[in-house]
């Protein structure tokens, strides 16, 4: 026997129980910001001799390239997982290409810290050094 009273009640309680999954869902899923932090730049002594050379030889007339990995931890709060392919980018100034930078393929887990590999080969030309 069904009374009124009783399909009240249970709509009430289906009503909250859908309300209170659909927020605890949303707060499960709700994106938050990963942090990042520089670790390591490697960069050989024949590098920084190069760069500073590049820099500070005020009659340089050469180009010269040079190529650095830097690591960076990536702390992650989000209670799903990541991954991201190999990405390629540039970095600039002005209107001169800096670097190109190649970061490895990642997973990050989740709620998990990872250390990410990033490969950046710069070309430092006589225009470049004088900025």
């Amino acid at each position: 026997m069904c009374t009124r009273r009783r399909v009240l009640c249970r709509g009430s309680f289906l009503t909250y129980s859908f309300g209170l999954v659909a927020v605890l869902l949303l707060w499960l899923l709700w994106p938050r910001y990963p942090t990042w932090d520089i670790k390591d730049i490697i960069i050989d002594s024949a590098t920084v001799n190069g760069l500073i050379s590049a820099f500070t030889e005020p009659n340089s007339n050469s180009s010269q390239t040079f190529t650095m990995d830097v690591h960076v931890q990536i702390s992650s709060s989000n209670f799903v997982d990541a991954l991201m392919s190999e990405a390629h980018f540039t970095a600039e100034y002005d209107s001169h290409v800096v670097a190109d930078v190649v970061v490895e393929t990642l997973a990050v887990p989740h709620r998990s810290e990872v250390i990410a590999v990033a490969h950046a080969r710069t070309t430092i030309t006589p225009e470049l050094s004088k900025i």
